[in-house]
């Protein structure tokens, strides 16, 4: 489930043939979860969010039986759901969805908050940062590092394969540029192991797990629970 889309043309002309491609992108207003769509018909707690995301990620792990097919990606896939959004966990942020409190940080705001101008502060980018503080970060392996992070850092379309300079930053000032340019350095790199070890197709299909499920929560879907027999 992606409302984003790439439609490839070929662009001719009578009077001269060219070979170029040129790439169309669309994305609708509603229902999804990209950057701009940070309001709903109420707010979201980041807690609840995440949660439901991270319900869907699992739901789709299980279905696709991806611990039977590799269990490094199954239980990468479980923590960039988790910690996709950590990055919202920024007073900056929180001001930009129209929060008057942000110590109760909000994944989308509700009616009547009033947004300003975010800027170019992208939140993947602080969850990329947050996620390797993380106690279990740490225990995984050296390949599912590499995929938890790529899914997060892409689950808006930015790290294939890299952030634009202008977005390099994060506004915690724990957090001070020549941290935040490291991390943006090793995400190129990052991206290249992983189509590598995935394949070109192979890597955007894992991508798209975790974005099917951002959205899928962001549109208010919910995991049914089984209930004993």
């Amino acid at each position: 489930i992606n409302l984003s889309q790439a439609e490839e043309e070929e662009v001719e002309t009578e009077e001269e043939p060219s070979d170029r491609n040129i790439w169309f992108w669309y994305e609708a207003p509603w229902g999804g979860d990209g950057e701009g769509y940070t309001s709903a018909e109420e707010e979201v707690s980041l807690e609840s969010h995440t949660n439901d995301v991270a319900q869907i990620a699992e739901a789709f792990a299980k279905q696709l039986k991806l611990n039977e097919l590799d269990p490094e990606i199954a239980r990468s896939l479980k923590w960039a759901a988790r910690w996709h959004d950590l990055g919202k966990n920024r007073e900056h942020w929180q001001r930009s969805i129209g929060n008057p409190d942000p110590q109760n940080c909000l994944a989308k705001s509700g009616p009547g908050m009033m947004r300003t101008d975010l800027g170019h502060y992208r939140h993947e980018f602080g969850s990329l940062i947050d996620a390797e503080k993380e106690t279990e970060f740490a225990a995984l392996s050296p390949e599912a590092k590499d995929l938890t992070i790529h899914l997060i850092a892409a689950h808006h379309g930015r790290a294939r394969p890299h952030f634009p300079q202008k977005e390099v930053f994060d506004p915690d000032p724990d957090n001070p540029l020549p941290k935040a340019q490291k991390i943006a350095d090793e995400t190129p790199l990052r991206f290249e192991r992983l189509q590598r070890r995935y394949g070109r197709w192979g890597l955007a299909y894992l991508e798209s797990l975790l974005r099917a499920a951002d959205y899928a929560a962001s549109a208010g879907l919910k995991v049914k629970k089984e209930t004993a027999k």
